[in-house]
């Protein structure tokens, strides 16, 4: 790009731009190439590829297979093949089980894919579920009943 620089009479550099006089891209010879696209197309039909594209198949490819395993009972002898499901699965359901079991990461990744969202009407039944266990348990902590209420309490909770 040329430029020409000046003095402003505070002493400060101006930088006065000589090629866009006209505006960029007002150039004719650059407006000769330009040839505009037939109504209703883009130039890039396919999109824009992405990086990685093949690796990216071939993940979701074998994310499909399916395991089996082969286990035996070795105390009743007894042997069975069980379907463990998809790899795609398998990895579904170890993040929800870490996120039940109260690992804040997986909780955290739930939230932000939008995977775990419960509705007020289910929070609303489980504190209304919580506060009669309690006003439960004060009443038979009164009567005297207490150590095996709360064991009992803590099982069904």
């Amino acid at each position: 790009m040329m430029t020409k620089k000046e003095e402003s009479p505070d002493k400060k550099e101006i930088v006065v731009d000589l090629i866009h006089k006209d505006g960029r891209g007002k150039n004719p010879a650059s407006q000769a190439n330009l040839k505009p696209f037939e109504k209703g197309h883009s130039g890039n039909p396919g999109g824009k590829r992405l990086k990685g594209q093949e690796f990216i198949d071939a993940l979701k490819e074998h994310g499909k297979t399916r395991e089996q395993r082969h286990r035996t009972n070795y105390s009743t002898g007894k042997e069975w093949v069980s379907d463990e499901g998809s790899y795609n699965f398998q990895v579904v359901d170890k993040i929800w089980n870490k996120a039940r079991e109260g690992e804040l990461p997986y909780i955290r990744l739930l939230v932000e894919m939008g995977a775990l969202k419960p509705s007020i009407e289910e929070v609303q039944e489980r504190v209304e579920m919580k506060r009669k266990g309690w006003a439960e348990l004060a009443e038979k902590i009164e009567k005297g009943e207490t150590t095996y209420v709360i064991r009992q309490q803590e099982e069904e909770w």
